[in-house]
């Protein structure tokens, strides 16, 4: 998830404001961002099994979160906004 984030940022500074830099995410905003989606209802910890030995931290949208995405990057109909693709 933190890289997604930071991946995404880069995108958007590049595509915004035409600035490209380190699209790393300091570990304490990280856990910052984390806690407010939490908060928000947004995101909770991954019910998916995994093996044993994988000791990575997963996170799935809630229902509430997927229905709010949905809403902020749906294109209403006879939008002029192009999909980019």
């Amino acid at each position: 998830m933190k890289n997604r984030l930071s991946n995404e940022l880069y995108r958007y500074d590049a595509e915004e404001f035409g600035a490209v830099h380190d699209p790393r995410i300091l570990d304490e905003s990280f856990e910052t961002i984390k806690i407010q989606l939490l908060a928000q209802g947004l995101i909770r910890k991954s019910q998916r099994k995994h093996v044993a030995s994988d000791t990575n931290r997963y996170w799935s949208l809630t229902p509430y979160g997927e229905n709010y995405l949905m809403k902020l990057r749906a294109i209403l109909k006879g939008s002029s906004t192009e999909i980019p693709f």
